[in-house]
């Protein structure tokens, strides 16, 4: 028989019945369970040290006759059951040649008795009651966070998770601590230095460093009540566990809307960059295309051009000589004969205004030629220009890219933690999942009445606000059995082939082919299409309206156990209070100015 009885129902009895309403019903079975081991500890301390008293009580009773007969016995300290044994035997052996005290003897036997009796024995109640408590937390008090199979590291839940590991640890090692111990001492030798702060404080004000066996209950009693300490933080912990999901819901939703003005502009200006980048590579082709068929042209105007410059300097070579022996004749004209001066002089002045006819044409020929290799020379210049600019700006185009992928990739971080964080608030409130973690199943929230009908909501919401973007979302949506590009490319040209159609009704069309076509048509492939084509905003708002409705569903109004009926709606006062509060809704001094203007009046 245990050294108390209960006349209530056991935990096991409570939990195992039937699947809780509600993890607040949970955790109250839970405190209450810890109440009566608190209780349990506190009826076994009097039992052991006696109505009214305390452990000092009981180490000034123990500690002197048990150092004065070490000192007897010639010994050290007493830390196993051997060696309490083997001066018990020695000190009823006859033969022994040292005179040892009987009341020592007594007490000692007396208070080693009573350890053995007490520790593990009577705490054995209290032991299978923690490990309950323990089994049950570990069951129900869940974070539904695993660090290993999250896309996102989602600080609420992570630090959660890892408090839980550490209360698991420091609940199982002082549960455990109490039979631990006790077999240490009939076994082994027993130290103070493995033993709480507490206990070795009283070992410290007491000199029973060399008696740790005297430690044995106090530190038992010290295990349960730090056992149960953490039980109730993490109990505590657990029930705001869903509010701060709440709160981080709602600031997560903040934050998205900040970061999505933050992405649309990231990505006007990529495609501002990307626009330019083409339009001037598109320049460089047709430049080049261009410079391409010129250049046979330019190969042949360069020949004629130095033809040409070698016939003006001819040219001009001989209108200088004519104009020179013109000269000289009419210099020489009396010693020669008229006939023959006339004529010759009539043959210079013939040809003279032959060349000074065709001189201009040539020259007029030679500066086309320079004007059309100069244009020639100006559209290699532009061209290098061009090529600069474009280095230049596929540089720039390189950065924004790079800046569009990090907001992105910040953006989708942090639509995926806002999902996970409401995946983790439904299960943390979903009647469903409760009552399959008691089934022992992987826990879940109940999504909808049928796929069907949220596969439905889902396509019209991505059609309302995906805009032209259904192309690139109806190549990504995967099917069973797989079509080719070439039939998706056709099912796309006859969705859009009615230019009377909006966007929205293409779109619509384009989801009522996949889903005829595709066997396994689910919201998650829509899902994943629309992260592929990067419309996190479009996720965003599917994930709203999967979520909306099951939302209001599991949301169930708490109020604490001890408040009556009759204070409820002033409560929901209060609560709606500090929601405006903590939201920044309202300003607290403005309030307070208002009050203050009010009592003055």
């Amino acid at each position: 028989m245990p050294f108390f009885q209960r006349n209530k129902r056991s935990l096991s009895d409570i939990l195992e019945a039937k699947p809780p309403k509600s993890l607040a019903e949970v955790r109250k079975n839970l405190l209450q369970s810890v109440n009566r081991m608190l209780d349990d500890l506190s009826r076994l301390e009097r039992a052991y040290y006696g109505f009214g008293k305390t452990s000092q009580h009981e180490f000034r009773k123990w500690v002197l006759p048990l150092q004065r007969l070490l000192d007897t016995v010639q010994m050290r300290e007493m830390r196993s059951a051997l060696q309490v044994e083997d001066i018990l035997r020695l000190a009823n052996d006859p033969s022994y040649k040292f005179v040892v005290d009987t009341q020592s003897v007594t007490k000692l036997q007396d208070v080693f008795t009573k350890v053995k009796n007490y520790v593990p024995d009577r705490f054995s109640a209290i032991v299978n009651e923690g490990d309950a408590v323990l089994n049950y937390l570990q069951k129900y008090c869940l974070s539904f966070y695993d660090s290993e199979t999250v896309e996102c590291v989602f600080e609420t839940a992570r630090d959660y998770e890892m408090m839980r590991q550490r209360w698991i640890a420091i609940i199982r090692q002082n549960i455990d601590n109490i039979n631990k111990m006790a077999d240490t001492f009939k076994t082994n030798y027993l130290n103070t230095i493995t033993m709480s702060l507490n206990t070795q404080e009283l070992s410290t004000k007491f000199d029973c460093g060399s008696l740790p066996f005297l430690l044995m209950f106090p530190e038992a009693c010290e295990n349960v009540r730090m056992a149960c300490k953490m039980v109730k933080i993490w109990l505590e912990t657990d029930g705001n566990y869903a509010t701060f999901l709440k709160n981080d819901i709602t600031e997560l939703r903040r934050l998205k809307e900040q970061k999505l003005n933050g992405l649309r502009e990231a990505q006007q200006k990529y495609h501002q960059a990307h626009y330019k980048v083409v339009a001037v590579e598109q320049e460089c082709k047709d430049l080049e295309k261009e410079l391409e068929n010129l250049k046979k042209k330019e190969e042949l105007l360069v020949v004629d051009e130095e033809c040409l410059q070698n016939d003006v300097s001819e040219m001009k070579l001989e209108m200088d000589i004519k104009q020179f022996r013109r000269d000289e004749l009419e210099r020489n004209q009396q010693t020669l004969n008229p006939e023959t001066y006339h004529s010759t002089v009539e043959v210079l002045n013939n040809e003279l205004r032959h060349y000074n006819e065709a001189f201009p044409i040539f020259k007029k020929r030679q500066e086309s030629i320079q004007l059309k290799l100069e244009f020639i020379k100006d559209k290699k210049q532009e061209l290098t220009k061009l090529c600069k600019s474009l280095s230049e700006l596929k540089f720039e185009h390189s950065k924004m890219e790079k800046y569009k992928q990090r907001v992105e990739d910040s953006f989708d971080n942090l639509v995926k933690k806002r999902h996970l964080a409401k995946h983790i608030y439904l299960l943390k409130s979903s009647h469903d999942a409760l009552e399959r973690v008691f089934h022992g199943l992987e826990p879940e929230y109940r999504k909808s009445k049928g796929n069907s009908d949220i596969l439905d909501r889902v396509c019209s919401v991505v059609a309302r606000s995906i805009s032209n973007d259904w192309v690139r979302m109806y190549r990504n949506l995967p099917f069973h059995p797989n079509r080719g590009e070439a039939t998706i490319q056709s099912d796309i040209e006859a969705t859009s082939s009615s230019i009377r159609q909006s966007t929205q009704h293409q779109c619509l069309l384009a989801f009522q082919r996949w889903r005829r076509f595709h066997t396994r048509a689910k919201v998650n492939d829509v899902k994943e299409a629309l992260r592929k084509i990067r419309r996190f905003d479009t996720l965003e708002e599917v994930e709203d309206e999967i979520t909306a409705k099951i939302q209001d569903e599991v949301e169930e109004e708490r109020f604490p156990d001890f408040m009556d009926e009759k204070l409820i709606p002033y409560y929901k006062e209060v609560q709606r209070f500090d929601y405006l509060v903590a939201t920044n809704t309202i300003d607290l001094a403005q309030i307070k100015r208002s009050s203050d203007l009010d009592w003055i009046i």
